[in-house]
């Protein structure tokens, strides 16, 4: 079986923690920031998959293959501060790809 599918996913914004300024004013001055955001926007993914199912050898061995693609917009990676803070912010974008396989024998058991 040859298989290909694209899929979306989306996770909502929020709000952070407020960051004292206090112990983590150095911090925030270091990686030029004021003060840590107050909201965080929402993060969008596409994965895109195509591959190959199947079993080969008379039915003695089990192959799996997929190539995938992945695009992440305005990703949010969890800023942790020495001072043990943290928030959270968009910073970006991530582009991923690559491949995954796997045989096996098959189970004599059907």
């Amino acid at each position: 079986m040859f298989f290909a599918q694209p899929r979306a996913a989306f996770r909502y914004g929020g709000v952070n923690l407020p960051v004292p300024l206090s112990f983590c004013a150095a911090d925030l001055a270091a990686a030029h920031l004021t003060n840590a955001p107050p909201t965080f926007g929402p993060d969008h993914l596409w994965d895109y998959d195509i591959g190959e199912k199947g079993t080969f050898w008379n039915g003695r061995i089990v192959a799996n293959v997929t190539a995938f693609y992945i695009n992440w917009a305005t990703c949010r990676p969890h800023s942790r501060w020495p001072a043990a803070y943290p928030f959270v912010e968009n910073q970006g974008k991530v582009k991923s790809r690559g491949w995954s396989w796997r045989t096996a024998p098959r189970s004599p058991i059907r």
